[in-house]
């Protein structure tokens, strides 16, 4: 192999890195931003129709949060389409048939989300859907029998701290770690 190849592969090897460290820090920043926005959302349909969160009554909730996320999957699936139209005219049935069933369960799971989201802050909703990253291998390991290596211990514990962290659940307070104040006191149980 000559000099030129080897500096051009670590060239590449790095720039692959580069590249999906950024992606990962967009995703995140993505999904950490969609949970004030969609806050804000709901404050705006709140307003819209005149009313204060105390006085909307769950149904006319439920028609809120289901025409908002009706509308963020259908410019999804817009995007979906002008973007990767080769995938979506090439898609078999069985795929497409696939893809309603977990579009189908995923938008009721979002309904659940954004429902909830009305009721509490963004930063405690961020820190409940964040846990997914500590359950599901826990649940993987259930189902599949088999005990979690340390690795995945110690990330899970690492997410879960990071989260509380961020979110305020957590404070450190002169090199001392400690429960918010407020954590126990802000219970709300949610829309109904």
């Amino acid at each position: 192999m000559s000099v030129d190849s080897n500096l051009e592969n670590k060239f590449q090897v790095r720039w692959q890195l580069f590249v999906a460290i950024f992606a990962l820090v967009a995703v995140n920043a993505l999904w950490g931003l969609s949970f004030p926005i969609i806050k804000s959302m709901n404050l705006q349909m709140e307003h819209a129709a005149g009313l204060e969160s105390s006085q909307i009554d769950s149904s006319l909730r439920v028609a809120f949060t289901a025409g908002m996320i009706a509308m963020r999957f259908a410019v999804a699936f817009l995007l979906l389409c002008f973007l990767g139209y080769k995938l979506v005219l090439n898609a078999s049935m069985a795929e497409w048939r696939a893809g309603a069933i977990v579009g189908l369960f995923f938008y009721f799971g979002l309904m659940l989300q954004v429902l909830g989201l009305a009721t509490i802050p963004a930063s405690r909703s961020g820190f409940l859907t964040s846990l997914t990253a500590v359950f599901t291998p826990l649940f993987s390991a259930l189902v599949l029998r088999r005990v979690p290596t340390s690795n995945v211990w110690i990330g899970g514990l690492i997410a879960l701290l990071g989260v509380s962290l961020l979110t305020g659940l957590l404070q450190v307070s002169q090199w001392q770690l400690s429960i918010a104040s407020d954590a126990m006191s802000n219970g709300q149980r949610g829309i109904l």
